[in-house]
């Protein structure tokens, strides 16, 4: 009898993909002074950090989905 895949692992792997993504958005908009009245960082670099966040979080999903692939063909 196959065993059933349990969602646990998946959901709390999502869970601190999503806090590990914030906390690299939030690092890196610190690191480049954004936002501050300073105007060390320029709306433009602050774009690319997002977009590099967003990569960073769409990687982390294809590897989830690939996860669950893997695990449902094995069951």
């Amino acid at each position: 009898m196959p065993r059933p895949i349990r969602l646990a692992p998946i959901s709390v792997t999502l869970l601190l993909a999503g806090a590990g993504a914030g906390a690299l958005v939030y690092g890196a908009l610190a690191w480049i002074g954004f936002p501050a009245s300073t105007g060390k960082a320029t709306i433009s670099e602050a774009l690319e950090i997002v977009k590099i966040a967003l990569a960073v979080i769409a990687g982390v999903g294809g590897v989830i989905a690939l996860v669950v692939a893997y695990r449902s063909q094995r069951v």
